[in-house]
């Protein structure tokens, strides 16, 4: 397995290894707000559903289509895919023209937000945090298609190890874990 990067404190005689994670699981399992309804010819993106789209000439029919399955007042945001020797996502779309596209939705519906955050009213507060906490999950899920989950292993110099974890999304997350359990050697 290949070292993406290796981390060093002077408090620890230890080094910590970090390495690809090649069994990460999508994020797409874990328990989401969300809903990430996708529509591509090459790729199995998002979470499974059943809404057909069949009819749909263009984005805003795909969207009416989301509406009447979530509800006219559901909060949603589009969803970007630019594919260019690897696959990125984002909620606000990418610069090319050739290689990006809009390629779903991310929605919750109102009773989703009702249930989750306790409240019978969604106010305008409410809705920001509900967007934020929707790029948050869409900046995860690009971390799992782009191959951005690691592993690491805390070892000696001969070689032995003492610890090791997987499943940490994005490099900087993972390089402060690594330093954090250094600092515990």
């Amino acid at each position: 397995m290949d070292i993406v990067e290796t981390v060093q404190i002077e408090s620890s005689e230890k080094i910590g290894k970090i390495t690809y994670d090649e069994c990460a699981v999508s994020p797409r399992e874990w328990d989401n707000l969300g809903t990430m309804i996708c529509e591509h010819k090459q790729y199995t993106l998002g979470d499974e559903n059943s809404l057909d789209f069949s009819e749909c000439e263009n984005w805003e029919d795909v969207e009416k289509e989301i509406k009447k399955e979530y509800g006219r007042d559901c909060i949603m945001l589009p969803l970007y895919l630019y594919d260019h020797s690897g696959i990125t996502m984002n909620t606000s779309g990418f610069s090319c023209g050739w290689d990006s596209g809009r390629v779903g939705t991310i929605v919750v519906d109102r009773a989703t937000i009702r249930k989750e955050f306790n409240t019978k009213r969604v106010t305008a507060k409410l809705k920001n945090q509900i967007l934020k906490q929707l790029k948050s999950e869409v900046e995860v899920y690009d971390k799992y298609i782009s191959g951005k989950v690691y592993s690491y292993s805390i070892e000696d110099m001969f070689g032995n190890v003492f610890d090791s974890c997987s499943g940490y999304y994005g490099l900087d997350e993972t390089i402060q874990v690594v330093k954090n359990v250094l600092n515990e050697f």
